[in-house]
């Protein structure tokens, strides 16, 4: 232990070594990670087109069956979707502004609701390279 000027006693930080490497190891990974632009910095990952044509075909048959749906929808007056009339005058959708614009009412309505599995699974572990789920029972279909 050491006395300052005004009479103070201060011990030395017992974690000054701890510290002094963490340090090293930090500007370390700075110099190896941090884009210097050279080593393994430059690689990029490559997607392969086979991957990248059957995601967007994916999407552009879901995004096809969702107007198809809401087209039928339409001609047939019947769908979920669909607003009934009701008696009560706080339910005159005219006299409101939109909440969503009619893409993002479409994207949720047909496509989120059908992949939304894929996106909002629960964690029954700790999280790291292979992690567990929880499997969920849907009784009124996801929606």
């Amino acid at each position: 232990s050491q006395s300052s000027e005004d009479g103070h006693e201060f011990h030395e930080d017992p974690y000054a070594d701890v510290r002094d490497h963490l340090e090293e190891l930090s500007a370390r990974d700075r110099s190896q990670y941090a884009g210097s632009g050279q080593g393994d910095a430059n690689h990029e990952l490559q997607l392969p087109l086979f991957a990248a044509y059957t995601t967007y075909l994916g999407y552009a048959v879901i995004i096809m069956c969702g107007h198809i749906r809401d087209l039928f929808a339409r001609l047939l007056g019947h769908g979920r979707y669909l607003r009934s009339q009701t008696p009560f005058n706080s339910d005159n959708l005219q006299s409101y502004a939109p909440l969503l614009k009619s893409w993002e009412n479409f994207y949720t309505r047909r496509l989120y609701h059908r992949i939304q599995d894929c996106f909002n699974r629960p964690i029954a572990s700790n999280p790291g390279a292979t992690i567990h789920v929880l499997e969920r029972v849907s009784d009124d279909g996801n929606k």
